[in-house]
């Protein structure tokens, strides 16, 4: 577990993970993850959008994986914040855009 401190009554879901030390969230498992990248058939180039992007890890990985552009969406200013110190780490700030905004209100983005 790490070191953050959390008030558990505003933290969201993935914060909380997070803090556990999870990186990662995969309804259905690995299992069930490989298998829906396996229906998408992802191509070199082709762009991809994230619906909740957290903290980019998930993206971070397609991209790396498939060579693929990822755009992803996230409500919470934190998260996007820690996104895209992740995606500059990672050196794919070419491959894998995060936008701050609410997947609820698309238009307005």
């Amino acid at each position: 577990m790490t070191n953050t401190i959390l008030n558990f009554q505003t933290a969201t879901g993935h914060e909380v993970l997070a803090a556990a030390g999870k990186k990662y969230l995969r309804p259905g498992g690995r299992i069930a993850t490989e298998k829906l990248f396996q229906w998408a058939n992802f191509q070199p180039g082709e762009t991809v959008l994230e619906l909740g992007f957290s903290f980019g890890y998930s993206a971070i990985a397609l991209a790396k994986r498939y060579h693929i552009k990822v755009v992803g969406i996230e409500k919470n200013p934190d998260s996007v914040a820690r996104a895209r110190t992740n995606i500059c780490a990672a050196g794919l700030e070419n491959q894998v855009e995060i936008i701050e905004g609410n997947i609820f209100n698309l238009e307005v983005i």
